[in-house]
């Protein structure tokens, strides 16, 4: 395959495996008129979603709006699916339920990785955006508020290549509605329920890897690489290789083609704090009522235990406050 090239309004589309083989298909099926009527699908033909037909962008491509700075993001089909856990589920906190379908009604883009620092750090140099002057790091027993702390300095080692962390939801926003004016286009904070949606990837067990067993092959989180630091933590029998932060992709995707949708860094969404589901969007939307104070986290961290990692776990977080292991992904809405 060709490697992908920029055209158009610099947009960069690279088909999935799956997207591939439909075209090879359509084309045998329909003869050489469909061929022809495809070619502006064909491997390396790159323009904004706008540009090209619906049909050529297609769940598992993955899209980019500048090279270099804009993060990659990959095409999430339209679905429904059970958000929360059965109460039956070990581990399970309260506000996990009622567990409840979920339309998400058209195709949305999601980051295919954690924002990282490189990605970050563009954001800041162009705008000059003020940071917190602190930020929140784990001493191994508890965190605490350290000064002269931030993304820059988070207070473990790290590179371009990790996610940015000691972000703050505002943060976070100011960052996507950065994105959104440097390439025309509608990047946002996905809401809890895209965000969940895209972490089960059609899976309905506790962990979206399926056996929490495994942890060490799919999540950067508390392992016996990290209990080599932190010898009181709980952590899981394998080891990751990582204390702290990861770089980002580091293990491997679930099937929707999305690295690190379990440890690494707890991820901002949209979504105010609520309790519980009792009168939640049924539409995928984020739930912009209730303790707004508060945004909802998902995924886990570097340095939680195995049970954290669940798909259904959330974690309420004051939006103001900026913490060594909370970053964030970004969506985009596909515009037809």
């Amino acid at each position: 395959m060709s490697a992908p090239r920029a055209a158009g309004a610099g947009h960069w589309v690279f088909p999935s495996v799956f997207a591939l083989l439909a075209l090879a298909v359509a084309a045998a099926a329909t003869g050489a008129g469909s061929a022809r009527a495809q070619a502006a699908c064909s491997p390396g033909i790159v323009a904004a979603v706008g540009a090209l037909p619906a049909a050529c962008v297609r769940p598992g491509d993955i899209l980019r709006d500048c090279p270099d700075i804009c993060p990659q993001m990959v095409v999430i089909p339209a679905g429904a699916f059970t958000m929360g856990s059965p109460a039956t589920e070990n581990a399970r906190f309260e506000d996990e339920g009622p567990a409840h379908r979920v339309t998400i009604a058209a195709p949305f883009a999601l980051g295919r990785t954690e924002v990282t620092r490189a990605e970050f750090a563009a954001f800041l140099a162009a705008t000059g955006y003020s940071l917190a002057d602190s930020c929140f790091t784990n001493d191994g027993v508890a965190y605490t508020r350290a000064a002269g702390r931030s993304v820059r300095d988070p207070g473990y080692t790290q590179d371009d290549s990790h996610p940015a962390v000691c972000v703050r939801w505002e943060d976070a926003t100011a960052y996507a509605a950065w994105l959104s004016q440097l390439t025309g286009k509608d990047y946002r904070l996905p809401s809890e329920a895209e965000w969940e949606y895209a972490a089960r990837a059609g899976t309905t067990t506790p962990f979206w890897f399926a056996d929490g067993a495994r942890q060490c092959t799919f999540a950067n989180a508390s392992d016996q690489t990290a209990v080599t630091r932190f010898a009181l933590w709980t952590a899981a029998a394998c080891r990751d290789g990582f204390v702290f932060t990861a770089p980002v992709a580091s293990f491997a995707p679930n099937s929707f083609g999305l690295y690190d949708m379990a440890g690494n860094v707890w991820e901002w969404t949209a979504d105010c704090y609520n309790g519980g589901y009792e009168g939640a969007p049924a539409n995928g939307a984020p739930w912009v009522t209730g303790n707004c104070a508060e945004r909802v986290l998902r995924g886990g961290s570097w340095d939680n235990t195995p049970n954290v990692l669940r798909s259904a776990l959330r974690f309420a977080q004051p939006g103001t406050n900026p913490v060594a292991n909370t970053g964030f992904r970004l969506a985009r809405t596909l515009r037809p």
